[in-house]
């Protein structure tokens, strides 16, 4: 058998039966994403053991606990939030029974849901109707998705405030009022700032458009100091015991498929910290350099940072829709063939099938985080370069 006859044109094979691997995907997608939203309701709303709405629950408590002036940061292995995020869900869990709460962050999670996906629908650019169907699915099967909603996580709420203050800032004009529009989505998604801090450089560097990081960072100081007149003890005594109890829960409790986790995994628990820094700067100057590139792809490798540089679990895995939204992009508006097909493979290669099912969000990842990366940085460095010598 000779060498040539060994050689397949993928991109070539791949523009042929595209359409026909498209609608498979979509009925297999719409069964899968039914039975696994049905039953992530199901456990945030009615599960009583232990795993039904678990964060939801643990949340709920700290809100409580919090402000009733007791040192939270002081109690049991967790509560790791910073003091302005337990002011910021005080209006969602404040006032509310457990019961009334789970009830009301299944509301919220379904407005999100419906947010979330007509934003990626805006995005993309979808136009046909099977574009939109196949754009809604994207969303709603990916596994941390659901676990996320099973689990009364904050991500599916972070997400719509993430995508609108990227929209606002998409146009270079200068706007102020979009700046601070902005400004006061991406307060909102601090309440989880180890998700959010990632996205931050992708807006400070943004072509006259640094106002809405400021804005966010006077609505973020306010908040903080507005918590903290809950508790007893001064502001930085509340940021000496929380940077503690974080550094000594993230020994114990190291998430999944994070740099943390590989840390502890090779016994170098100490190069923790550090290893964070180093990633969160090198994506600040990765952006930087590229910061004229489409601010989605930005956004989706960002995404990819963000799940991976500290702790998270298996419902932050929600985090690759951005990417997805990214490698969408790319595979509508490239030239080259070979970019569109290997955009369009990867967005339809994600081994979702293997995570239905399986209980307490302990699944593989939805799909290759290096592969991502690789596709969606290598899209930005070409336009940087088409940019700079065209």
């Amino acid at each position: 058998m000779s060498r040539s006859s060994l050689n397949v044109d993928i991109p070539g094979w791949w523009e042929r039966h595209r359409l026909v691997v498209f609608r498979v995907l979509t009925v297999l997608m719409a069964v899968l994403a039914t039975l696994k939203i049905a039953d992530e309701f199901r456990r945030l709303v009615f599960d009583q053991n232990v795993s039904g709405a678990i964060d939801l629950r643990h949340m709920h408590r700290w809100v409580g606990i919090w402000f009733a002036g007791k040192g939270l940061f002081q109690m049991g292995k967790a509560a790791l939030y910073p003091p302005a995020t337990y002011l910021m869900l005080w209006p969602l869990l404040g006032w509310t029974s457990i019961a009334e709460a789970r009830w009301l962050w299944a509301v919220l999670s379904v407005i999100a849901l419906f947010v979330i996906s007509l934003l990626f629908i805006r995005v993309i650019g979808a136009k046909s109707r099977a574009e939109k169907v196949f754009a809604v699915l994207i969303v709603l099967s990916i596994n941390g998705m659901g676990v996320a909603i099973g689990n009364g996580q904050f991500i599916l709420l972070v997400l719509p405030a993430l995508m609108g203050a990227t929209l606002l800032i998409e146009p270079r004009a200068a706007n102020i009022s979009r700046d601070v529009m902005a400004g006061a989505l991406l307060t909102w998604t601090l309440v989880k700032p180890s998700l959010a801090l990632p996205f931050i450089w992708v807006f400070l560097f943004r072509d006259k458009h640094w106002r809405a990081v400021v804005a966010a960072t006077i609505f973020y100081i306010l908040l903080t100091f507005a918590s903290a007149a809950a508790q007893n003890d001064n502001l930085p005594v509340l940021l000496g015991a929380m940077f503690h109890r974080a550094a000594v829960a993230t020994v114990e409790f190291a998430g999944t498929r994070n740099l943390h986790a590989m840390l502890i995994t090779l016994g170098h628990p100490e190069w923790i910290t550090f290893s964070s820094v180093i990633v969160f700067i090198a994506l600040g100057i990765w952006i930087f350099l590229r910061r004229r590139a489409d601010i989605w792809i930005l956004i989706g490798v960002s995404a990819l940072v963000a799940r991976m540089w500290t702790y998270h679990r298996v419902y932050d895995d929600a985090l690759i829709m951005l990417a997805e939204l990214a490698l969408w992009r790319i595979a509508r508006t490239s030239a080259s063939l070979s970019e569109r097909a290997t955009a369009e493979i990867l967005l339809v290669s994600k081994k979702r099938s293997k995570n239905w099912g399986i209980p307490k969000g302990r699944a593989e990842p939805d799909l290759s985080f290096s592969e991502l990366a690789s596709s969606i940085s290598k899209r930005a460095n070409s336009r940087i370069s088409r940019a700079v010598c065209g």
